[in-house]
């Protein structure tokens, strides 16, 4: 099993907001929140699935320490990551969609990977890096060998008429059609971008199809018609298209909010999950667990696997509940977080 995870830094004019982390995305602090999600990625990886191989994709040219810790040693000595340097070639015009510029570097790995000369069964998958691993990729890797490529839906699914990145799912319909040429008999799912997991095989199937729907996207943004506006968007109609079953990776992976105040979708049922993503963890939980991974003997590398190890990420993250401790150190830490904002 290939597992994969990436991180892009921009460049001073490259610069993009991303709300839930705050500061500039060029900034060494605004970086060094996801270099710690991808520690804390691979490290989670690493204590489920010690066999398998892992792969970083980035354009970074080093990687750096981090609070004083050797994090280029780490990744690859302790933990064994593979790292791949690949620049951004999937770029948007200007005025495009969105604040943020860099989510369309998913199409680069997955034309990589296409390239590669893998045999069509191979397995990989392709994960955001604010994601923790709770279980062996083992089912996954089963899952794949029957589907040939997993889908995730997101947590928007139920919701026709939410708009997603600019689109709701029935505008996504509409634009589906007018594609090709051709009535849908019902509406289209909206699929996460932060999972993509195939045998390289539909790799290559579904890059075949990916080259058309880029060209078609900047060509009606040029004619100011509507697009796809972002990776996932355009992947979900990819998947249709293609006629690939829906929801089969949703028994494994859960796009899970835990913001203190506003969206909160954590049910207990979660802690069945092989995967936690947690884009609200980031600078809390995930911050935390990072100071946990990067000492040999902390409580993260003590703690025993199965049900154990389990209650112990439950306790850092906050699923499938949030402990009166972990909810002073999050409002503290916001707190903080707002203020320092406001200063810069």
């Amino acid at each position: 099993m290939n597992i994969c995870t990436w991180i892009y830094c921009d460049g001073v004019h490259e610069e993009s907001d991303y709300p839930q982390v705050g500061h500039r995305s060029f900034s060494r602090k605004f970086q060094e929140v996801y270099w710690r999600c991808v520690a804390v990625f691979f490290a989670t990886s690493r204590r489920m699935n010690p066999t398998a191989r892992h792969l970083l994709y980035t354009n970074a040219s080093e990687i750096p320490s981090v609070d004083g810790f050797d994090l280029n040693g780490f990744l690859r000595e302790r933990l064994g990551v593979e790292v791949v340097r690949m620049e951004l070639t999937y770029r948007t015009p200007p005025g495009y969609y969105g604040s943020w510029k860099n989510q369309f570097y998913l199409f680069d790995i997955l034309k990589s990977i296409a390239a590669a000369e893998e045999d069509d069964t191979e397995p990989y998958l392709v994960l955001d890096s604010d994601c923790v691993w709770l279980r062996s990729a083992g089912e996954i890797e089963k899952a794949i060998g029957r589907h040939g490529l997993l889908t995730m839906t997101a947590d928007v699914d139920h919701d026709t008429e939410f708009v997603m990145n600019g689109l709701s799912r029935r505008q996504m319909k509409g634009l589906y059609e007018e594609l090709l040429g051709h009535p849908l008999p019902g509406i289209p799912y909206y699929y996460g971008g932060e999972w993509f997991a195939a045998n390289a095989g539909e790799f290559r199937r579904v890059m075949a199809e990916l080259g058309g729907v880029w060209e078609q996207s900047m060509q009606r943004f040029a004619g100011g018609k509507a697009k796809f506006n972002e990776e996932a968007q355009m992947l979900s109609y990819v998947y249709d298209k293609l006629g690939y079953e829906s929801r089969t990776a949703n028994v494994f992976i859960k796009r899970i909010w835990t913001q203190l105040t506003g969206f909160n979708n954590v049910e207990e049922q979660d802690r069945q999950l092989t995967l936690w993503h947690l884009p609200s963890e980031k600078k809390l939980g995930i911050a935390r667990l990072y100071a946990e991974v990067i000492r040999e003997e902390s409580a993260f590398w003590q703690t025993d696997g199965g049900a154990a190890y389990v209650d112990y990420m439950a306790a850092v993250m906050g699923v499938p509940k949030r402990s009166v401790a972990k909810t002073l150190k999050d409002a503290r830490a916001l707190i903080f977080h707002k203020l320092l904002q406001r200063v810069n």
